[in-house]
């Protein structure tokens, strides 16, 4: 099976020493050793120098203006990876995407609707209500939030306290 591994999360680099960078590595690697094609579209791939044989890692230059506000970078930068990830998906269409959840990160949940691919969404933390939060729009958060953890076919959690978030 192809997988499309999606981390809109600008603040992980994948190719990082990171405990979720580490996460996402035996994630990716735990479905390679499943014998499934991955590959992976970001917003930080981390340590350039990082040779990887076993999959490919698209990046995506994040939004970083404070200008913008939280909000809008993250919406934006969302805007980008799709973008991205629909050109790669028009020359290669993967089978399943896998996501990490990241606010306003709704490229996922809007790339399988377009192209009529199984969803599946991991969750890590309670991210809208995380204390370094500052959203200038936290009702629109909890909407977008609310239409993409409803789009995944599965969602998968971290901890016990995650299930009833």
């Amino acid at each position: 099976m192809k997988i499309a591994y999606l981390c809109e999360d600008s603040q992980i680099p994948i190719m990082g020493v990171k405990g979720a960078s580490i996460h996402i590595r035996e994630v990716i690697n735990a479905l390679i050793k499943l014998k499934h094609e991955v590959f992976v579209i970001t917003t930080n791939k981390g340590a350039k120098n990082h040779e990887n044989g076993q999959y490919t890692i698209h990046e995506v230059s994040p939004f970083t203006s404070k200008k913008l506000g939280s909000d809008l970078r993250m919406t934006f930068t969302s805007s980008k990876l799709y973008k991205k990830a629909r050109v790669l998906f028009n020359n290669a269409k993967p089978d399943l995407i896998y996501e990490r959840y990241e606010l306003y990160g709704s490229a996922g949940m809007k790339l399988a609707q377009k192209f009529n691919i199984p969803f599946i969404l991991e969750v890590n933390a309670a991210l809208l209500w995380g204390p370094k939060r500052r959203l200038n729009f936290r009702s629109l958060a909890r909407y977008v939030e609310n239409n993409i953890f409803r789009s995944a076919g599965a969602i998968i959690i971290t901890t016990d306290n995650l299930r009833n978030y």
